[in-house]
């Protein structure tokens, strides 16, 4: 039986270290360099996603030990494909942005590139764990990632030789790679490599991709929207707000995870009577306001009062976290209960609605337009998910 609290608490504080990390460089690059990072970070992300989402996912639910020998065969020929094509993907996205919204300087597209590989070896390395479920194990390289990260940043910083963007970028990629490299020689070094036919693994994967796809590409897009259609400034405001609001969202994160492994999470009927939604519902919002609160206190602190968005941006994007991870903990339990064409429903309904929804949104109240898309896309899916879907099954 998979312990959850053996993951949860784990994976929580690395979230909450990675938020001290981001304070660390935050005030070391400025509002605008800020902006920047967050658009290398967030192209890196959706390309990962966008080409391994499905397939990471497949094989965690499935479980590495008890997969096939041929789609093990045919896993291993599929992965390096879907890498180098995401590597392309992520190129493509950097040299158009740069060339056709805001210039990236040279040296950070290069060092970029290296980046996109790194966090890609530790992306996998900690899908593969738990697809064996080591949940424990994967909580403590969570941890050791992050707090590598600040060491490494912090000496660089000391030895003042190169930009701050540039320690960054160096710091995440030294201890991804040097991370991975634990991972793979400590628990997957005796493992044979054979490969196979790719197409048999992707077929697996069929109704598996919209969810992971959609989930992590919509993490990614409000900052991927906003540096398109704001300044680099706004950007970078934003990307700190959602730093700090998003720093509880490890839990529904884990739990999803936990979920999709084969954890059951039995919800009894009287769990569900409208008195105890009613409390959950003031609980969750005393929390949020809590959240918003403490939040705005320390990027005034921390950073400096130019830093902050308005409350009400604060707001509907501490509301967007809340409809984000009931979405993600209803997808995640339709798949492992081999009902994926309800969560791809689910995710076909937020990827065809979240563009126009920015549009519209974001045209009409401004920034604060884009946490309320989001919120509305969410909640749209969420209730047609449990109302239309659930009905024609």
């Amino acid at each position: 039986m998979i312990k959850f609290w053996q993951y949860i608490p784990a994976r929580g504080a690395a979230n909450f270290a990675s938020l001290f990390l981001a304070v660390l460089y935050s005030r070391d690059l400025g509002v605008t360099n800020r902006g920047i990072i967050a658009v290398i970070m967030s192209f890196s992300v959706i390309s990962i996603i966008a080409l391994l989402g499905g397939t990471t996912l497949t094989f965690r639910q499935v479980g590495l030990r008890e997969l096939d020998p041929e789609l093990k065969k045919s896993l291993c020929a599929l992965l390096p494909l879907l890498v180098f094509a995401g590597f392309g993907l992520y190129t493509l996205s950097i040299y158009i942005y740069s060339n056709f919204k805001s210039v990236i300087p040279p040296n950070l597209v290069y060092l970029s590139l290296i980046y996109f590989f790194a966090s890609t070896s530790q992306y996998l390395a900690l899908e593969f764990l738990l697809s064996r479920k080591n949940f424990r194990t994967a909580g403590k390289i969570e941890i050791s990632t992050i707090v590598l990260q600040i060491i490494i940043y912090m000496s660089l910083s000391t030895l003042d030789q190169f930009s701050s963007a540039i320690n960054l970028l160096l710091s995440f990629s030294f201890s991804y790679f040097a991370i991975s490299l634990y991972v793979f020689r400590r628990y997957f070094s005796s493992a044979k490599i054979r490969f196979g036919s790719p197409q048999l693994f992707l077929r697996e994967t069929k109704g598996k991709h919209s969810l992971g796809v959609a989930l992590n590409f919509l993490d990614r897009l409000d900052r991927i929207f906003i540096a398109w259609f704001f300044p680099s400034a706004i950007l970078g405001q934003y990307a700190t707000m959602s730093g700090f609001l998003s720093a509880a969202r490890f839990f529904p994160d884990a739990i999803s995870r936990i979920r999709v492994a084969g954890y059951s999470f039995n919800v009894r009927r009287r769990f569900r009577t409208p008195l105890v939604i009613m409390s959950w519902t003031l609980l969750l919002t005393a929390t949020g306001a809590i959240c918003i609160f403490v939040a705005r206190y320390f990027i005034s602190w921390l950073l400096g009062p130019e830093w902050l968005m308005s409350i009400p941006v604060f707001i509907f994007f501490c509301a967007q976290e809340i409809a984000r991870g009931v979405f993600q903990f209803l997808a995640n339990h339709h798949i492992k209960n081999d009902q994926s064409l309800k969560a791809h429903n689910s995710s076909l309904i937020l990827v065809l609605f979240i563009l126009p929804s920015l549009l519209i949104f974001s045209q009409s109240f401004g920034i604060i337009g884009v946490p309320l898309a989001f919120l509305f896309c969410y909640t749209f899916s969420i209730l047609a998910s449990r109302k239309v879907w659930v009905r024609s099954a």
